[in-house]
């Protein structure tokens, strides 16, 4: 195995923690959900009854927990699917694409991203994704 493709196969398994890490965060969205939940079914949790507007805090609660517990979920069937691609050595611009999405993600996914970065962008590596140099093993 060349160090290419060693570079790739460390960068899959790389990406597939990072998707770990995102599901986590997935879950731990959950609480603004628990808590919304909570708030909406007793009013009186927030402090004493108000005449309006009672609901408005637990709705903003369960609404902020669902759209991060989506983004989270998203965010980590996309790197389960670069680390994927990345271990097949296919969908080159979809895997450089998401390496620099990778980076607004600080600090593991600023790292992740600027090494998948580094190893992506040499020759080398472009010719093995499209097939010019055979992989040392085959699959």
């Amino acid at each position: 195995m060349n160090q290419d493709e060693e570079h790739l196969r460390l960068l899959s398994i790389f990406y597939y923690v990072i998707a770990g890490l995102f599901a986590v965060g997935a879950c731990f969205s959950g609480i603004y959900i628990v808590l919304g939940i909570i708030f909406l079914v007793s009013p009186t949790a927030l402090g004493p009854p108000d005449q309006h507007g009672e609901e408005i805090p637990a709705i903003a609660f369960i609404i902020i927990g669902v759209c991060g517990s989506l983004f989270a979920a998203l965010l980590a069937g996309l790197n389960i699917f670069v680390g994927r691609n990345l271990s097949q050595k296919k969908r080159y611009t979809f895997c450089l694409v998401m390496a620099a999405v990778c980076c607004v993600f600080f600090p593991l996914g600023t790292i992740l991203g600027v090494f998948s970065l580094i190893v992506l962008v040499r020759p080398s590596v472009k010719a093995i994704f499209d097939g010019i140099i055979p992989p040392a093993f085959p699959r």
